[in-house]
């Protein structure tokens, strides 16, 4: 076992003591085919199995998997990978992870356990063939793929339907104008992906002792700095072909990714200004939505939208407070502090949404979609504070709590009726 390999495992392996192991052998602890152990590795065993539980796994010749797990003292789990029967003695305790060197096999393993999985290089013999190499080769590529798709954060791409909102509230949703304001929601969920990486990119050392942040790609060492800035490179290229399609968007997505950067660098450590940065993104995608579109913006949008939005960054703040390892501008907010500015985000997006919908439309049935928006809010409300281990991921709670979800389709029904029917 190489010493890179063994770094990963330690790496891994310290932040899930008493957990549950579940070892691939060909490929991952040898040579395919093979029936020597390194005394490396057989040390490190050693070392697992005095704090974890360990197993060893594969789909080889039942004899030899016996056999290693015989020298290595650990017993086998009899399953054909991914997708075998689990045997019925398996009783796991605590995490399980599977370390493997294949994600089509080890890695669609885990996912059926909900186990994590560490993926590690694949330990290459002579006489491996062309056609293994080639299918460790595709592996790879599943592999980044998946590791590519989960630092681009594609559930956060909700948030970019505010770009719809001026062409919406104006009443011309159902017009050509539709396919460039798509258009800008592509753009712009790009971009914000670019922002995801980089930020990732920069915080991956702090990332890395946060309880939650610590599994992703790059806090994880699952994917190297030099594989993210290749990828952000290609997202930066695909924005750049959509601004060259249309160009309108060119100042919106230029302050979008220059204060994402200034925030990600300075100001996110600057208490309240960080949450109020945060919450004027969502507006830019506004602004972005009505310049594209060539409606007017109701100023009462904008500030709905901004309060909204201050309201959910309050709550993330709110719930990760509680938390022993947190982001260091926490340190300069108070707990009760927090909680006044929570209620009054929500207090004054619910009263700026109520007047809007009293002067700021001709529909004297508008003012009713209220009771949808209090609904909602005050919903998320209860739930950051019974719930706050998904407050820091809203998007996901919005799916989580059926009254939110349904309070917010409800409240695009009405409202559509209201601008479209009526």
């Amino acid at each position: 076992m190489d010493v890179r390999r063994n770094t990963i495992y330690t790496a891994e392996l310290r932040y899930a003591p008493e957990s549950t192991l579940i070892l691939d052998i060909d490929g991952t602890l040898v040579p395919d085919k093979s029936n020597h152990i390194p005394r490396d590795l057989f040390l490190y065993i050693e070392q697992l199995k005095s704090s974890h539980r360990v197993y060893v796994c594969s789909n080889g010749d039942v004899g030899r998997t016996e056999s290693i797990a015989k020298k290595l003292g650990v017993p086998v789990l009899e399953v054909h990978k991914p997708f075998g029967k689990i045997p019925d003695f398996w009783s796991p305790e605590g995490d399980v992870l599977v370390v493997g060197d294949k994600y089509l096999t080890d890695g669609l393993f885990a996912e059926r356990l909900n186990a994590r999985f560490i993926k590690v290089d694949h330990v290459k013999s002579y006489t491996d063939s062309r056609n293994i190499n080639i299918s460790y080769a595709l592996d790879d590529v599943v592999w980044f793929a998946k590791l590519a798709v989960k630092l681009a954060r594609p559930f956060q791409w909700v948030k970019n339907i505010l770009v719809y909102a001026p062409l919406f509230f104006a009443s011309e949703f159902l017009t050509i104008k539709l396919v460039d304001v798509t258009l800008a929601c592509i753009i712009f969920s790009v971009s914000a992906s670019a922002v995801y990486i980089f930020n990732d990119i920069s915080d991956a050392s702090k990332d890395a002792l946060h309880p939650v942040k610590k599994y992703r790609p790059i806090a994880s060492g699952q994917m190297s700095h030099t594989q993210a800035y290749i990828l952000l490179f290609v997202l930066l290229c695909i924005v750049g072909v959509g601004l060259y399609v249309l160009p309108v968007l060119f100042l919106p997505i230029l302050l979008y990714i220059s204060a994402n950067i200034l925030y990600s660098k300075w100001l996110k450590h600057v208490a309240v200004l960080d949450m109020l940065l945060v919450a004027s993104f969502y507006v830019v995608r506004v602004v972005a939505g009505g310049m594209v579109a060539q409606v007017p913006l109701s100023p009462w949008i904008l500030l709905c939208v901004f309060f909204g939005a201050l309201f959910i960054v309050v709550g993330k703040r709110r719930a990760e407070y509680g938390r022993e390892v947190r982001r260091e501008v926490l340190e300069e907010y108070s707990e009760k502090a927090l909680d006044y500015m929570f209620a009054g985000s929500v207090a004054i997006a619910i009263l700026t949404y109520g007047i809007y919908t009293i002067i700021g439309h001709i529909s004297s049935y508008l003012v009713y979609s209220t009771f949808f928006v209090v609904l909602a809010l005050f919903r998320v409300l209860n739930r950051i504070y019974t719930h706050p281990e998904q407050a820091e991921s809203p998007e996901v709670l919005v799916f989580k709590d059926l009254f939110v979800l349904g309070s917010f389709v409800a409240w695009g029904i009405y409202v559509f009726i209201v601008f479209y029917i009526t």
